[in-house]
C-alpha cells in the first residue's frame, strides 16, 4: 500500500504519486527558459527552509526549478490559485512523517490531466483508427476508448479529492501503461 489514512488524512507512505517528471508538457515554449527572472515571482520561503537538511534537500532544489514554472504557467493562464494550492500540497509532503530523501516533486494536476488524456486518445486513435466512436453499435476500439475514459474519469474523481486535501494525487494506470 502507498498511502494510509490516519484522523481522516490520506499519508502518503511512498512516492508512488504523481511527480513532475511523470509529464509530458508538449508547450514548453508557454514557460519561460530561464527561471531566475520570472516576474512576480514570489520566494517560497516556508519550503526553502527545508534546504539545509540533507534528508530534504534534492526535493527542495527540485520544487524550486518546477515551482517557478508552476508559477508563471498559474499566472499566463488566470489560475493563480493552482500555484498556491500547488505549494501546499509541496509543504505538506515535507511534513508527511514517511518522507525519503529519494521522493519526488508532485506534479502540477493541471498538465497532468492533460497529458493523461491526450496520451490515452492517442493510444487508442494509433491503435484502431482516429474514428474510433462510442455509441449505437461499438466495435472492440469503440469498447476500449469507452472504458478507457471511464477508468480515467473515475481517476480524475479520486485525484480532486486529493488536490481538496492538498496531497499529491496517484498516478493513473492508463497513462503508465501506455
Amino acid at each position: 500500500m502507498s498511502y494510509i489514512i490516519i484522523a481522516n488524512r490520506t499519508i502518503w507512505t511512498t512516492d508512488a504519486y504523481a511527480a513532475f517528471e511523470d509529464v509530458h508538457i508538449e508547450d514548453w515554449n508557454s514557460l519561460p527558459s530561464r527561471y531566475d527572472d520570472v516576474p512576480g515571482y514570489p520566494h517560497p520561503s516556508e519550503i526553502t527552509r527545508y534546504r539545509s537538511i540533507p534528508k530534504y534537500k534534492k526535493f527542495t532544489e527540485a520544487f524550486l526549478e518546477v515551482d517557478k514554472a508552476v508559477f508563471h504557467w498559474s499566472e499566463q493562464s488566470d489560475h493563480r490559485s493552482l500555484h498556491k494550492t500547488w505549494k501546499t500540497t509541496c509543504r505538506n509532503l515535507l511534513q508527511n512523517p514517511y518522507f525519503r530523501e529519494h521522493w519526488r516533486v508532485p506534479t502540477l494536476a493541471s498538465w497532468y490531466h492533460q497529458d493523461v488524456k491526450e496520451s490515452t486518445k492517442g493510444f487508442i486513435h494509433s491503435m484502431f483508427g482516429s474514428d474510433t466512436k462510442i455509441g449505437g453499435k461499438m466495435g472492440r476500439s469503440a469498447v476500449l476508448s469507452k472504458y478507457a475514459f471511464l477508468d480515467i474519469d473515475n481517476w480524475l474523481s479520486k485525484s480532486r479529492d486529493c488536490q481538496r486535501e492538498q496531497i499529491p494525487f496517484p498516478k493513473c494506470n492508463w497513462f503508465h501503461k501506455l
